[in-house]
Parts: structure tokens; sequence; C-alpha cells
């Protein structure tokens, strides 16, 4: 199969893991791990200082990643001030990610590499989202097909999103409000399509010989395993498919951002602190509340420069990346 048609199968929202996947002469390399940019974590006050807002820029098929996003919420619980959490995922979608994370908890790498889908397929079986989509024709778990970036995933011993699953879950036992900022599948597919359609198929083979050639050096190390920058695909989606750019990046950054925007107006510090640390916490008014917004690395710069635009003022970070003033992270 050549590089244009590996590219065309791919499902457009994660067109970066695809440009990364291809490299010259139509070579398919097992999915690698985008590099991350080295700031991928930054905090606003917002609301005239009532609410202090951190994003935190993930890759949605990293362990490390899913580890630092944990570490950043069960720190933000520990303070008592965290009234929300604002994931970069739709209902639907955090359903499945969360009832395929439970699936393969506790299994290795190896054994989510052999069973994993099959274990993933009984858990959405049950999952009421996922039955009411199929309807009475679901009458078995093996007639769920997973979406391409769970099935890459599995494929090498992870699921795609973890970190969502894993921030709701611990916001979910604090009683801290889980909110999806995402829009739903089927509003974005149907937007790609429109997308696709602009850009037409000769986009797609500009982009992949885009990428041997401004990314000559890095397109070796893919061959041995390594990845591309995050930076260096979007640059080339953006030169060569910018309709699918504005959907996938832009558009979304625009809709985020005003989600964003409206949890803003959750200014009220967590009624129930957690222990007597965070209940001193909380009786300091002067304190802002926080929100946590966990969104992919590609997200992060176009949500920040919109939340400047609204008049949130950037927050001076510690060197373990707590903004200045908040207290410890235990």
């Amino acid at each position: 199969m050549g590089a244009t048609a590996i590219l065309a199968k791919m499902n457009t929202r994660w067109w970066p893991a695809a440009a990364a996947a291809v490299v010259g002469a139509g070579v398919a390399l097992p999915l690698p791990e985008a590099k991350l940019p080295a700031r991928r974590r930054v905090s606003f006050d917002c609301c005239g200082g009532g609410m202090r807002v951190t994003l935190l820029g993930v890759h949605h098929a990293s362990a490390d990643s899913a580890a630092e996003a944990a570490d950043l919420v069960r720190a933000a619980i520990g303070g008592g001030r965290l009234v929300a959490i604002a994931l970069e995922s739709d209902d639907e979608t955090l359903a499945i990610q969360r009832a395929a994370s439970a699936a393969v908890g506790g299994m290795s790498k190896a054994a989510i590499r052999r069973h994993g889908e099959r274990a993933v397929q009984r858990a959405l079986f049950e999952l009421p989202a996922v039955r009411h989509r199929f309807g009475s024709a679901l009458a078995r778990p093996e007639q769920i097909a997973l979406s391409a970036e769970l099935r890459q995933g599995l494929a090498a011993g992870r699921v795609h999103g973890y970190e969502m699953a894993v921030a709701a879950d611990l916001a979910e036992r604090a009683a801290v409000r889980v909110e999806c900022i995402d829009s739903a599948p089927s509003a974005k597919g149907a937007r790609y399509e429109a997308a696709a359609r602009a850009d037409g198929p000769s986009a797609w083979r500009a982009a992949a010989a885009h990428m041997g050639e401004a990314c000559e050096i890095r397109a070796r190390v893919l061959l041995r395993g390594g990845s591309l920058r995050l930076t260096d695909q979007l640059a080339a989606m953006r030169r060569f498919k910018p309709a699918t750019y504005t959907a996938a990046v832009d558009e979304r950054d625009d809709a985020m951002s005003a989600r964003i925007g409206a949890l803003c107006g959750l200014v009220r510090p967590h009624a129930e602190p957690l222990d007597r640390t965070a209940a001193a916490r909380a009786a300091d008014t002067s304190a802002p509340a926080e929100l946590i917004v966990l969104c992919g690395a590609a997200h992060l710069p176009g949500i920040e420069a919109r939340l400047r635009a609204r008049g949130c003022e950037p927050c001076a970070l510690e060197p373990d990346g707590r903004a200045r003033g908040s207290g410890s992270a235990s």
C-alpha cells in the first residue's frame, strides 16, 4: 500500500500520527509517539484572579503523559481548590476511554497486545452508549469495531486516551466536576469530510513528500523507530491540508476555548476539602479556585492564545511546574 493510500485511510483527526507513520516510497511503520514540545504546561489567572486555569498538553498514546496528568490532578485535589477538570473529549468518547482502560487494567503490555482488543470489545458490549448506537443488531462483543486509534494503541500495549480516563476517575472519586469540552464524533466527522474534499486528494501526496524533504534527517530516524517532532507534523498539515487543519485544529481550539471560558464562571472552591490542610487553604479566600484542562499538545498553543485574547494573565511557574503561590503539591 502506498503512502497516499495509508494516509487517506487514517482518521484526519489523527493526521500528525499518520504523517509520522509514513516515510518515502510507501514505507509504513508502527505509529511512534510524537516528540512533544518541552513547554507543555501553562497557567493563567482568569476572571479577575478568581480562577487559575492550568493547561496541560498531552500525547494521547503516551504513558508518560498519563502519569503527568495524574500527578497534576492529584496535586490540585490535594490543594482543595479544584472546582473542575476539562478534558479534550466528548461524553461518548470519554465513556469508551474509561471502559477500555478498566478492561485492560492490571494487564502487562504483552497481554494487552494479545488480548486487549477482545477485552475492550467485551467491556464496550456492556456500555449503554455503545449498545444504543448499534441497537438490536448488536448480538455479541466481536461485532463492535474499535476505532483506528484505539486498535493502534492496544497493538502497542496501551489505551489511546488513557490520560483522560485516569483524570476523570481521580476527579470523580474526589467529587470534582468533569467537563468534556470537545465536540461529538458525528459533528467532527462531517466537518472533516467536507475539509478533505476541499483540500483534495493530491494534498496528501504533497504532505508526504514534504515530510521527506523538510525532515530528511528525522525521516531516517523514523525508519529506525524514532519519531518526528509534533511541530513539524503540524506545519506540514497546515501548509498542505489547510482546510483539514482549520477543521481539526483551529475550529476545535475556538470551541474548546469558549467552553473553558464558560467554566471560568465556577469561581467557588470545592465545597468539601479532602483533609485539614486543604480545609485551611479553602478558608483563604485570597487564593483562586482551580481549573485543570487536559488537551492534546497540538491544541495547547491555540487555546493559550485564545485565553490571552480573553484577558487571562499568564502565571509565573515554579521549577516543578506549579504556579507560584499555589502552595505545596502534596
